[in-house]
C-alpha cells in the first residue's frame, strides 16, 4: 500500500512538473498583442489586419499544443491521484 502511496504522489508530482515546464517554455505570451483600438460598441480591435491573423495563428498553435500536452498531464494527475487516495482511504478508515 505504500508503494502505491508513493507511486500516486510521484505521478502527481510528474505532472506538475510537466505543466510547469511546458508553460515556462513552450507557453503563448499573450503580453504581445495589444489590442488597442476599440470599435463604437467598446469591443476591443487589432491595430492591424496581420497583427489578427499573427494572433489566430499563435492562438492556434496554442490549442493544438494543449491538447499535446494537457491530455496526457490530466490523465497523469488524475491516476495519481487514484492511487494517492486509496491507500490513504484504507489507512484512514482501517480502525
Amino acid at each position: 500500500m505504500f508503494l502505491m502511496w508513493l507511486i500516486g504522489i510521484c505521478l502527481m508530482a510528474a505532472a506538475g512538473w510537466i505543466f510547469y515546464y511546458y508553460h515556462k517554455t513552450h507557453g503563448v505570451a499573450y503580453e504581445k498583442f495589444r489590442f488597442e483600438n476599440s470599435n463604437e460598441f467598446g469591443i476591443l480591435a487589432p491595430k492591424d489586419w496581420r497583427e489578427y491573423k499573427e494572433f489566430q495563428k499563435i492562438e492556434a498553435k496554442a490549442r493544438i499544443q494543449g491538447v499535446l500536452v494537457g491530455k496526457p498531464v490530466v490523465w497523469l494527475f488524475t491516476s495519481g491521484m487514484v492511487l494517492f487516495i486509496i491507500p490513504t482511504v484504507k489507512f484512514i478508515f482501517r480502525m
